[in-house]
């Protein structure tokens, strides 16, 4: 099935990632189907200015009406902080929300032992501004800000957290984590409440992840004759967009502050080693999935590598001959790939873990 699939919309590529009508400046309101949240609901919120979607299973407000406020509020949870690709510029897709809501259903069907030796895994979906109205230089500072209150919260809850993305949300979600390994300090002890002195941050999570914005690595050649989603050209027009040197109709008179395609903030495969050595030593783990058949393997294959070498904890799937982001190709009915299931079945295995 995935080999016809891929046959079909090979002939459609690039467009059907290519982003759509152009965002205005700053973190957009998000309107979620009703159809794509059966059996969840999605709670939004807005933090420094960044709106937020949390995904939770009915059954969950069903043992909230059961309990009370003060075992909610006691409640272990590890928070999965998503952002979804769209070459920087395209809010979630109907593939994303289905994607998440199958998360969190199956991720709720463990079992009472289970629950009592894990915590319960919830899933945010964060709302990141998008360029070219919003390119690195004007985002990244505001997820900063975002991350560093989300990160105290965790801290104030005792809860753990975990940063997740596909393609470019991949890239966000990488690039924040690295900054917060670097950065990011837990806010002192009061005398009412008792505040962890580790940062909540537990592990970073990457899906088909553009890491190196370069495209500048030989397989990627290789990759672009198989890849039947992404192009080469394609994505280094979405670098352009991300590095701030495309111009925005939002932004016409404003001076645009570009970011270097070198710049390990928007290649966070650049990263020096003694930053990934900081990764390993305040055991943040970096995950990842990979399907070789799609032209940002090659560099995300390096990620894999880089973290190997220098003892950063991890666990890695690489399926040959696989797209770009298919674990997201495992829903949707009649054309939910048997392969893009087992891809989302390993990252619930996952964040159980981490959890």
């Amino acid at each position: 099935m995935s080999s016809v699939l891929r046959t079909l919309i090979r002939p459609l590529r690039p467009r059907l990632v290519k982003p759509g009508k152009e965002a205005p400046p700053g973190s957009q309101r998000l309107k979620p189907s009703q159809k794509f949240k059966r059996g969840c609901k999605v709670l939004e919120s807005k933090r420094e200015g960044v709106w937020e979607y949390t995904f939770r299973h009915t059954s969950q407000f069903h043992e909230d009406d059961l309990n009370t406020q003060e075992k909610i509020n006691q409640r272990k949870t590890h928070r999965v902080y998503y952002f979804c690709g769209g070459g920087f510029q395209s809010p979630p897709s109907s593939e994303h929300w289905l994607f998440l809501t199958k998360l969190t259903k199956d991720l709720a069907k463990q079992g009472q032992e289970a629950k009592k030796r894990h915590r319960e895994v919830e899933i945010t979906v964060v709302s990141h501004p998008l360029a070219p109205a919003s390119p690195a230089a004007e985002t990244l500072p505001i997820l900063r800000r975002w991350l560093t209150s989300a990160l105290d919260d965790a801290n104030r809850k005792g809860e753990t957290v975990t940063l997740a993305g596909d393609s470019s949300g991949g890239n966000i979600a990488l690039s924040l984590g690295v900054w917060a390994v670097q950065h990011y300090t837990p806010p002192p002890p009061t005398t009412t409440t008792t505040i962890s002195t580790a940062s909540p941050l537990v592990s970073v999570l990457v899906i088909c992840p553009a890491v190196d914005l370069h495209n500048i690595n030989p397989g990627i050649a290789e990759a672009d004759k198989h890849d039947p989603v992404l192009t080469v050209g394609l994505t280094s027009q979405v670098a352009q967009a991300w590095t701030g040197n495309v111009s925005s109709k939002h932004t016409k008179t404003a001076p645009r502050r570009l970011v270097d395609l070198e710049d390990p903030d928007v290649s966070p495969l650049l990263n020096e080693d003694v930053v990934f050595e900081k990764v390993k030593d305040q055991g943040v783990s970096v995950h990842g999935v990979v399907g070789t058949h799609d032209v940002l393997a090659p560099d995300a294959l390096e990620l894999m590598r880089k973290c190997e070498r220098l003892g950063v904890k991890g666990k890695w799937l690489v399926w040959e001959g696989q797209m770009h982001c298919f674990p997201l190709a495992g829903v949707g009915g009649i054309i939910g790939l048997r392969e893009g299931k087992e891809g989302r079945r390993w990252v619930e295995e996952v964040l159980r873990e981490d959890a």
